[in-house]
């Protein structure tokens, strides 16, 4: 495992240094700057810069103060603006060579232009992101009992409380789900980022949710890497593993990330499931709730390359809707294209088949650089109506 998580540290700075490097060489042909100081600067600053999210991270995970944050936040806001700025270069190395074919000359106030824009999209995702919009759904449920009908449940998901989004974030947030007068409310996962926080002030801004149904959550990877599930069983979150409890004739099951492990576990789980019953299903990816591999790294492996996101056996189950979330519907472009492929079109919205729905949340907040340009960060609310009225989205 240790040899495996070297491995990967080390190829991901491997690329990060690659694609610093190719935006030095970018930068030095498109301004046509010659060897000096200037281009000693650069070329320092490349390999600094590429270092730069991988050092801060480990900072901000053994030392958490404000400082150590701010460094995150800068180096995580480079990331993204860097992840623009090599698919400007990238355009820019094939606009040139056009250009040079066509017997054109490419001037520098062109790669000024790409850059601004660059800078701009990145400005315009950070905003996105501290912005979560409002995506509301009528959805119908079999067998929903009458004094469910026309209740709304809020969905939220990877809100990812840690050094980025602290205690105003999660505040806002709160308000906003206030003013949609909720009976329920779901939180499927992520709550706390991996690189921890500040957990004493967060749990009172966590507990101005409010709902009269209640506030449910399951965990989902992040705060396997934090820890932070003892932290929240001193809210008044109703955290759920491996659980089914009844609200008003719906079954609200729960379990956390990674899933059962096993025939035992899974028939039990069985057991606690009601057929007669409407019932929702929290579970961090939008997949099957048994787990895939024969060990945690098999299992994180399947969950992000491998997914399989028919949920035969929640189906099977006779669950009426899933609430799920991990995906981030890819965050920063050009991800976005890879999420949906990997999750075969299912890494964010809601998806019907037959009686059973499942519903992928793009995120309430953001993992590592706190921009959203792929698909915005959202609070989803639901208004259920009985199944055997057609429903409208």
């Amino acid at each position: 495992m240790v040899g495996r998580l070297i491995l990967l540290l080390g190829t991901i700075l491997g690329l990060l240094v690659g694609g610093h490097y190719l935006l030095y060489v970018s930068a030095v042909r498109a301004f046509g700057i010659q060897p000096g100081l200037l281009r000693t600067c650069l070329l320092a600053s490349a390999f600094g810069l590429s270092a730069s999210f991988l050092v801060t991270m480990l900072l901000v995970k053994l030392w958490q103060s404000r400082i150590s944050r701010a460094f995150y936040v800068l180096a995580a806001v480079w990331m993204g603006l860097f992840i623009h700025l090599l698919l400007v270069a990238g355009a820019g190395w094939l606009v040139s060579t056009a250009a040079l074919a066509l017997g054109l000359d490419f001037h520098p106030w062109t790669a000024l232009v790409a850059i601004g824009l660059a800078v701009g999209f990145t400005a315009w995702g950070y905003w996105r992101a501290r912005h979560p919009q409002l995506r509301r759904y009528e959805l119908a449920i079999r067998g929903l009992p009458q004094a469910w009908q026309g209740r709304v449940l809020v969905q939220l998901s990877d809100l990812h409380l840690g050094p980025v989004h602290g205690v105003a974030f999660m505040r806002r947030v709160a308000r906003q789900v206030r003013a949609l007068d909720p009976f329920l409310v779901v939180i499927t996962g992520d709550l706390i980022d991996g690189l921890g926080g500040d957990f004493p002030s967060l749990l009172p801004a966590i507990d101005s949710l409010e709902a009269e149904g209640g506030v449910f959550f399951v965990a989902g990877n992040h705060e396997l890497y934090s820890r932070a599930g003892p932290a929240l069983e001193r809210t008044r979150l109703r955290v759920l593993d491996r659980e089914v409890v009844e609200v008003e004739g719906v079954q609200i099951a729960g379990v956390a990330y990674p899933g059962l492990s096993g025939e035992a576990e899974l028939a039990a789980f069985r057991r606690a499931l009601a057929a007669d019953r409407a019932s929702i299903l929290l579970f961090h990816t939008p997949t099957d709730i048994v787990q895939r591999g024969v060990g945690a790294t098999d299992q994180h492996f399947s969950t992000y390359w491998t997914p399989d996101t028919t949920c035969r056996l929640n189906r099977e189950l006779g669950f009426d809707l899933q609430l799920s979330g991990h995906t981030h519907a890819g965050q920063i472009f050009p991800f976005g294209l890879l999420s949906r492929l990997i999750y075969r079109g299912r890494d964010r919205g809601l998806h019907r088949s037959g009686s059973f729905s499942l519903h992928v949340s793009s995120g309430t907040g953001t993992f590592g650089p706190p921009l959203r340009t792929s698909a915005c960060s959202e609070i989803v609310a639901f208004t259920l109506v009985d199944g055997r009225r057609p429903p409208g989205v």
